[in-house]
């Protein structure tokens, strides 16, 4: 990447990063304001997104960031040096946040950040973190409107790659320039993109239904599912049911049911699924199934029938009799026949 005072690469990357500097536009925008094609202007928006220029603000339009701008009008550099933790006088060691401290603080924080402080105030940097947050400080993050990845890697309790490679797939990646230095800031992302984060960590709450319990409910596709959702899906974290703490796609009731309607009027569509499987055994009756049978009846592999036996058997709609270990004993049967339950497991 150049550096400032080198400005944007190239004529037409530095015209995008002009046409976007102040309000949010479109790719087709770019294309006619600078008579390029579409495909150029897309190519164009998505390299300055992956340096750090430009930002998607909402679906289809595009911003520049703080390093945009900077890359087009740099900044002033500074005569005074940066602070340096070796000429830090820190103040007397102590367990209380006495007015001096305090005040020394509010100084050295912005510069310093909250590890680097702990260690010159013998202080945990849990302790001096919450302290900084009262008092409304902070570390490298000067832009209004941006937070540091680092402190919202710590803040939330995520890991820091996991957060960087999100945020980059975004575009809300932005890697500002410090004025009187020639090296980067770390990563800053969008507060706007921090709230949909700390949304999708919130827990299902009642009347949000899983787009998976859902799939499984009218035996259709992911693709289909998703398809059928489209914008009205969201993102929530269930820690009870998802012990990898990863975000699973959810809806609200009423869409669950529009797409309930939508799926049962929808013509020839596939007959896949849980309700296969809940088929072929209640076409058994009381004799039951083994798995093989249930192959055949509904021409599943042996994988995916096996993940809709033990999702009805869970909600025990279905239960099974053999011996424990000994899958070619296992016999499957629906709760509502009376079938012998000796040795069902």
């Amino acid at each position: 990447m150049p550096g400032r005072a080198a400005g944007a690469t190239g004529e037409k990357t530095r015209a995008v990063l002009q046409f976007i500097a102040m309000d949010p536009r479109s790719a087709q925008e770019v294309a006619d304001h600078l008579n390029i094609l579409l495909e150029k202007a897309h190519s164009l928006l998505k390299h300055l997104r992956e340096t750090g220029w430009a930002e998607r603000t909402e679906r289809g339009r595009y911003q520049a960031t703080p390093a945009g701008r900077s890359a087009l009008y740099p900044v002033a550099r500074r005569q005074e040096p940066p602070v340096k933790p070796n000429r830090v006088h820190p103040p007397t060691r102590g367990w209380r946040w006495t007015p001096a401290r305090k005040a020394w603080l509010v100084r050295y924080y912005p510069l310093l950040g909250h590890r680097r402080c702990s260690r010159l105030l013998g202080r945990e940097p849990a302790v001096v973190h919450a302290m900084a947050t009262r008092l409304g400080l902070r570390h490298g993050a000067e832009i209004e409107g941006y937070i540091l990845l680092t402190e919202l890697a710590e803040v939330l309790g995520k890991p820091y790659g996991a957060l960087w490679s999100r945020a980059r797939r975004a575009g809300t990646l932005t890697f500002p320039q410090q004025a009187g230095t020639g090296r980067n800031r770390k990563a800053l992302v969008p507060d706007w993109w921090v709230d949909q984060i700390v949304e999708e960590m919130r827990a299902p709450q009642p009347g949000e239904v899983a787009l998976a319990e859902l799939r499984t409910e009218l035996g259709m596709s992911k693709t289909h599912a998703q398809r059928l959702a489209g914008k009205d899906a969201f993102l929530r974290t269930a820690l009870t049911r998802n012990p990898s703490n990863q975000a699973t796609l959810h809806v609200t009731n009423e869409t669950a049911d529009r797409i309930r309607v939508a799926w049962q009027e929808r013509p020839n569509r596939p007959q896949l699924g849980r309700p296969v499987v809940y088929a072929a055994l209640h076409r058994a009756g009381a004799g039951g199934s083994t798995e093989a049978e249930l192959m055949t009846a509904t021409g599943m592999k042996d994988a995916a029938l096996r993940r809709h036996l033990n999702s009805l058997m869970r909600e025990h709609v279905a239960y099974r009799t053999g011996l424990s270990g000994r899958k070619s004993t296992y016999r499957y049967y629906l709760c509502l026949f009376e079938g012998p339950r000796d040795g069902a497991s």
